[in-house]
C-alpha cells in the first residue's frame, strides 16, 4: 500500500487532534456539572473517546511522517523505523520517539499504554467489574493526564512539522 498524500495526512492528523480537543472539553465540562444525570457514565465516555481520538491522531502523525519520507503506510513506530531502515534513512523524529519511549516517566509511554488498554477485547459480561472504568484514575488526575497527552501530541506535531519544513 502506498502512502497517502502528505496534505491529506496532515489534515487527518489535525482533524483527530480537534476531535480529541472537543471530547476533552466535554469531559472537563461534565466534571463541573454536578447536577447532570449519569455524570459518571458521560465522564467515562468522554475520557475514553478523547484517548481514542488522541491515539488516532498519533497513528495519523506516524502516517504523516511516512508520507513525508515517501514510505509505505505504517501502523506504529516499529513499522516506521523498519521502513526507514529499508530505504537507508534515519529520521530524527523516530529518534525522538524512541527516546521518549525509553523514559519511564514520559507522557508518551503512559499515553500509548492507556490507548492500547482501550483497544483490548471486551471481557465477557459475567466477568465485568461493575466499578467505574476510568483508565485507573480519578476525575481530577484523569483531567490532568488527558490535558498532558493532548499537549504532548500537539507538541510532537508542531516539532515534527518544523523539522520536516527544515528539510
Amino acid at each position: 500500500m502506498t502512502s497517502p498524500d502528505l496534505r491529506t495526512q496532515i489534515g487527518r492528523t489535525n482533524e483527530k487532534i480537534n476531535h480529541a480537543q472537543l471530547h476533552f472539553s466535554a469531559y472537563r465540562d461534565i466534571l463541573s456539572d454536578s447536577g447532570r444525570f449519569q455524570q459518571d457514565a458521560w465522564a467515562v465516555s468522554y475520557a475514553e473517546s478523547c484517548t481514542l481520538h488522541l491515539g488516532l491522531a498519533w497513528q495519523s502523525l506516524l502516517r504523516e511522517l511516512a508520507a513525508f519520507y515517501r514510505l509505505s503506510d505504517v501502523e506504529d513506530v516499529d513499522a516506521l523505523e523498519l521502513a526507514l531502515k529499508q530505504q537507508g534513512l534515519v529520521a530524527p523524529e523516530v529518534v525522538q520517539i524512541r527516546s521518549a519511549l525509553a523514559d519511564p516517566s514520559s507522557w508518551l509511554g503512559h499515553f500509548l499504554r492507556a490507548w492500547q488498554a482501550l483497544q483490548e477485547p471486551a471481557v465477557p459480561r459475567a466477568q465485568v467489574n461493575h466499578q467505574r472504568i476510568d483508565l485507573g484514575r480519578d476525575d481530577a488526575s484523569m483531567l490532568v493526564m488527558l490535558e498532558s497527552w493532548l499537549k504532548g501530541i500537539r507538541q510532537c506535531v508542531s516539532e515534527f512539522r518544523q523539522e520536516m519544513q527544515e528539510w
